[in-house]
């Protein structure tokens, strides 16, 4: 949010992309994370926030895959993973007994 995203946009055409799919990233992890926080359809949120984290781990972090850090020992890419696993948790268990739309059948 702070830089832009021509970062992604750049990314995007490299691979023959439209770069205005940059936007909808963005949305995602803003829109998402927010529905995701306050349990408001938790479960349709995560499934695209699940999403759109393996795009960019196969975007930006491919060649990272399987690299570990040299200064920690941990993976490369643990940060994005961390967002992906969590994610997936949150795909099988929903929002919880507070969230805002608990017995709806996305939550």
């Amino acid at each position: 949010m702070l830089h832009g995203v021509g970062f992604i946009e750049g990314m995007l055409s490299g691979l023959g992309l439209p770069g205005f799919i940059a936007y909808g990233c963005l949305l995602v992890e803003l829109v998402g994370a927010a529905f995701i926080l306050v349990g408001l359809w938790t479960r349709a949120a995560s499934v695209v926030v699940l999403f759109n984290m393996v795009v960019a781990i196969l975007m930006a972090h491919a060649a990272q895959l399987f690299s570990l850090d040299p200064m920690t020992g941990g993976l490369m890419i643990e940060d994005p993973l961390l967002f992906l696993l969590g994610s997936a948790a949150l795909c099988f268990t929903g929002g919880g007994k507070y969230a805002i739309t608990k017995n709806n059948i996305f939550s």
